[in-house]
Order: C-alpha cells, then structure tokens, then sequence
C-alpha cells in the first residue's frame, strides 16, 4: 500500500488485526514509476495499482514495523511534543513580529518579553493608546499573583508610547 496522509494507518491496523501481511511503497517511487511506464504523469486509482503491484514484485517496497504498548505510547507522545513546539516556535514569531510592528519599543524596556513583568496586564491592554491613558499602579496590580515588585520599567514605556509611532512597512 501507499502510505500518504494518515488515511493508510487504518486499513494497515485491521489487515493487521487479520493477519494479512502489510507492506508500504514509498510515494516518491509511484510517481517516478509511473511517470516511467507510459510517459504520461496522469493519474488514476487502475494505474496506481498496477505501479504498486509492479513495486511490489520487484521488491521495492518496506515492511513497517509496529511499535507494541509502552513503545507506541511513547513513539505517539514524541510526535505530539514535537508538533507542540513547532506551534509554540510559531506563536514566538507571531507576538516578536507584533511587537515589533506595533510597539517596537517594547522590547527595549523588556528584552525578555515572555518574563513575569511584561506579562502583567500591560500586554493585554491595547498597547500604545492604553500606554498613556493608564495610570502607572494600575500596570501592576497583578504584582502579587506575578512576582512582579514595582513600577520603574512601565514607567520607561510612558515616554515611548508619546513618541509619535513609525509607520509599519
């Protein structure tokens, strides 16, 4: 069988499960091998499965191996890890590049912008218009459930968010 997407894990589980032997051909060699047979690149299901049947036989194809409990788990549980950090590296990159179109000046009083302090309400509230309206002690009011101990690095961002802005390319 051809193993793309995740549709195939089903169909390889219950021939499994019946003890049809499973093996995989890799989709790169279909396409190469079918663009071969009769130099055209169309596609349809009669021609994918001659190529795959002629694979096949001349024996170019894999025979996956199934990983049995704890390993399984353990195998589905990296994956899921390394999904999440990809999603979180993406997310980094989407709020670096927000502040730096929309308050770029942020990051030059808080160089860690994911530390304690800058993720007090400040980050929630609007950026630069809030900036001003806001009074000062009311930045951080959330300093006891943060860590958060006084008001010296919001107060640097007051004069920065009066700065007339730059526009953003």
């Amino acid at each position: 069988m051809e193993p793309t997407g995740h549709y195939w894990l089903n169909l390889a589980a219950y021939l499994r499960a019946c003890d049809v032997p499973v093996v995989l051909v890799n989709p790169f060699h279909v396409k190469q091998t079918k663009e071969f047979v009769d130099n055209s690149p169309t596609k349809n299901d009669r021609k994918d499965a001659l190529v795959i049947g002629k694979l096949i036989k001349d024996g170019h194809f894999v025979i996956p191996t199934w990983p049995q409990g704890d390993f399984a788990e353990l195998r589905g549980l990296v994956h899921l890890r390394y999904q999440l950090m990809k999603n979180l590296q993406r997310l980094h990159a989407r709020i670096r590049r927000w502040l730096d179109q929309y308050f770029p000046e942020f990051l030059d009083v808080f160089p860690d912008w994911e530390a304690k302090r800058p993720s007090c309400r400040f980050v929630s509230s609007r950026f630069r218009k809030m900036c001003v309206r806001i009074r000062p002690r009311s930045w951080f009011a959330c300093g006891e459930n943060t860590g958060y101990s006084g008001p010296w690095d919001f107060r640097a961002l007051v004069p920065c968010a009066q700065a007339p802005s730059v526009p953003s390319v």
